[in-house]
């Protein structure tokens, strides 16, 4: 049975690579690239398949293009890749202490953030501002002035002043700290999401698309407030819907001790990915490890023999059958039958001795003589000794004209 042949290294390695897998998919699932990225494990699939089945037009051609196909995946998604592998970088590097610590003040910031940002809706004032998450956006951000200001409605009016120098960048928030204005931030390339706004929408958009940070804007225009996240931008109506906003923001990215999370809830989150993700580490792994583990199979065989003089027969063969121990990565063997393998000896130096009515003639069978798929190999031949009972053809026809 397949469940004998796991053992508990084999449940770690499918665990570790269904890890994998899931935090790649909720990745690009956020980045909105997943479907790009099934598009490339259906084809990474058939890939596998035509491999086991042996179509050889189908792998040829399939195993020219999947290095075109990788080279491209690489370079599609260059920076969803970046992002994932720089957040493990950072989350590895991080003081554990930072990890969950929680910003003295939270409630102050969210009141202020609130309020302020509808006080410029309102005065029809322009406003954007940026609540970073987990993903460092330092590289995203170009040129600001540091300030690393306590977090007061006073600055925040002073920073977007349209007298004010810096009023059409972006303000940078972290930890209740005005620590940059005047900041200017990657445009998004969705033209369809932020044409209604102007170049503030298109930068929150840009930059959440790009990482994970919560961006708030404040339309000069419009007089509305909308925030962005995931490459996402929605309308907010209210103060108190903003306010909520920004409680499960700051919840998601500071969680307390007492706001853990139950087991089961860790279970059923993202229900869907981690049972994708665990199929298809099982399927991985039965496809690249179980299926690829040598194992060995044995066959009893017929003895067939080719080349022997035309004057001669064979009578009598000792043994008539012999077993042949086979080979193989297991995969090798789902197409292989009993006729696939032949024992064929090969009699071209037995010759006709006309003083002796019968020779015996003793081969020895080699693992040459076995005719097996490609994939294959012979372990042993039991056994290898063959005694084959020669006659003359001159003798036969005597013993019909005697019994005639």
């Amino acid at each position: 049975m397949l469940i004998d042949d796991i053992r508990i290294i084999d449940f770690l390695d499918i665990l570790i690579v269904a890890t994998v897998l899931y935090l790649l998919l909720v990745w690009f699932k956020r980045t909105r690239s997943a479907f790009v990225f099934l598009g490339f494990v259906m084809v990474s699939t058939v890939y596998v398949l035509v491999r086991i089945l042996k179509l050889q037009l189908s792998v040829t051609i399939m195993h020219s293009f999947f290095a075109v196909i990788l080279v491209a995946f690489i370079i599609i998604f260059q920076e969803e890749l970046r992002r994932f592998f720089e957040h493990v970088a950072l989350f590895s590097l991080r003081p554990k202490r930072e990890r969950g610590q929680i910003p003295t003040g939270i409630r102050r910031d969210i009141d202020i953030i609130s309020d302020t940002v509808f006080d410029f809706a309102a005065e029809h004032i322009g406003a954007l501002i940026v609540l970073p998450a987990r993903d460092s956006i330092k590289r995203h951000v170009q040129g600001g002035i540091d300030l690393h200001g306590l977090l007061s409605p006073a600055i925040l009016k002073s920073v977007f002043d349209t007298h004010s120098d810096g009023h059409d960048g972006a303000v940078i928030v972290e930890r209740g700290r005005i620590t940059q204005f005047g900041c200017r931030l990657p445009l998004s390339e969705d033209f369809s999401a932020s044409e209604k706004g102007g170049t503030r929408h298109a930068a929150a958009l840009g930059l959440s698309e790009v990482s994970d940070a919560f961006c708030l804007v404040a339309s000069e225009e419009r007089g509305i407030v909308s925030f962005c996240r995931f490459g996402r931008i929605e309308k907010v109506d209210s103060r108190e819907k903003l306010v909520g906003l920004l409680r499960d923001f700051y919840d998601e990215v500071y969680p307390s001790k007492k706001a853990r999370k139950s087991f089961l809830h860790h279970f059923t989150v993202n229900f869907k990915e981690k049972t994708v993700a665990l199929l298809t580490a099982v399927v991985l792994w039965f496809v690249i490890v179980h299926e690829s583990a040598v194992v060995y199979r044995s066959f009893t065989i017929p003895v067939q023999h080719v080349g022997l003089d035309s004057r001669l027969y064979v009578e009598k063969i000792e043994p008539t059958d012999v077993i042949v121990i086979l080979s193989a990565p297991r995969r090798e063997f789902y197409f292989v039958e009993k006729k696939d393998i032949q024992l064929v000896l090969n009699l071209f130096f037995t010759k006709e001795d006309g003083g002796q009515s019968e020779v015996k003639h003793e081969a020895i069978a080699t693992a040459s003589d076995i005719r097996i798929p490609d994939g294959l190999s012979v372990v042993n031949i039991f056994p290898r000794s063959i005694i084959m009972h020669i006659k003359s053809t001159t003798q036969r026809h005597k013993a019909r004209m005697t019994g005639q």
